[in-house]
């Protein structure tokens, strides 16, 4: 996995709305709270390690974005 998280870092960066509208479309944003490492979080989605994507959701650390 550090490949991955090289390669996540590397591509970390403030969006901009307009970078964020197909990934919106396609049901694959969702909003990490600070207290979660954000790199960390990539890992997870990528890796495919539900257990961990779970567990953030049900505990509300992690979420869908919503209008409000």
């Amino acid at each position: 996995m550090p490949v991955l998280r090289a390669n996540l870092a590397e591509n970390l960066d403030e969006a901009v709305w307009e970078w964020l509208k197909p990934h919106l479309a396609r049901d694959v944003v969702v909003v990490v709270v600070p207290l979660l490492d954000l790199l960390e979080v990539g890992e997870a989605r990528a890796g495919d390690r539900v257990s961990s994507v779970s567990l953030w959701f049900s505990e509300q650390l992690l979420a869908k974005p919503s209008a409000a």
